[in-house]
């Protein structure tokens, strides 16, 4: 899969598109850059096994541009009237016309929905999430689909047949990971003004369940009784799919 990844992008390559986009990289973007520019082809290295809200994960089956792609797909939509936001950095795009965008202002992560012309939320920032892609693979929920050939990470919604053997991972990490993800998706809402610690000491237990049925029940009660769970907004069996990936 790592075959897919370019080599970092040169210098004057990130100083051409900071120069065509008319203001400096965010410098998260620099990072990534920095370590690959971009991918090769069409492949959907990477971002098929980020994390992204309900409603937009589409955003996940992007291509990540090389460097000096990205500011003729950012011309390209700026000179197009759509409403374009000077300031949307352009990090990939699926060849049907949408796009997946870093604001150079806030740095959040955007993608642009070609039908609608409207940009929607998918992280906080770059770093951030790339950083979710790591606490997933390190939690054992992303695997390499092969699919003519090439290979791409992808993140589960269910748990394979026959799973590989799984890290090493604390159960308070993963317990933590589980509310993470289900934050993300818009299946539940924290608290922020409540710690979460004693709700993940008891998801550790629940999670530790054999039964299927019981160990779901345990945690949807949990989430739904617990201070530093404010609301659940997904029923339990879209919570079920989720919590069976970390039992």
């Amino acid at each position: 899969m790592f075959g897919l990844l370019r080599a970092p992008a040169t210098p004057a390559a990130l100083e051409a598109y900071a120069h065509a986009v008319g203001r400096p990289l965010p410098e998260a973007l620099l990072e990534a850059y920095r370590a690959h520019d971009g991918v090769t082809g069409e492949a959907l290295t990477m971002f098929g096994a980020n994390r992204a809200p309900r409603g937009v994960t589409w955003a996940r089956f992007m291509t990540w541009l090389p460097a000096v792609e990205a500011p003729r797909q950012y011309r390209m939509m700026r000179d197009l009237g759509v409403g374009w936001d000077a300031g949307w950095l352009v990090l990939g795009e699926d060849g049907g016309g949408n796009v997946l965008i870093v604001d150079a202002g806030s740095a959040e992560v955007l993608a642009w929905d070609h039908e609608t012309g409207e940009a929607s939320h998918v992280a906080p920032d770059l770093r951030t999430w790339m950083a979710w892609l790591a606490d997933d693979m390190e939690a054992g929920l992303v695997v390499t689909d092969e699919d003519e050939g090439e290979e791409a990470l992808l993140l589960l919604d269910a748990p394979p047949k026959a799973p590989p053997p799984a890290p090493e991972v604390s159960a308070e990490r993963t317990a933590q990971v589980l509310l993470d993800v289900l934050a993300e998706r818009q299946f539940i809402a924290m608290e922020p003004e409540v710690d979460p610690a004693p709700l993940v000491k008891k998801l550790v237990k629940a999670l530790s369940v054999r039964a299927e049925e019981q160990r779901r029940e345990q945690v949807i009660a949990l989430l739904e009784s617990e201070d530093a769970v404010a609301e659940v907004f997904a029923d339990d069996e879209e919570l079920g799919v989720v919590i069976d990936e970390f039992g």
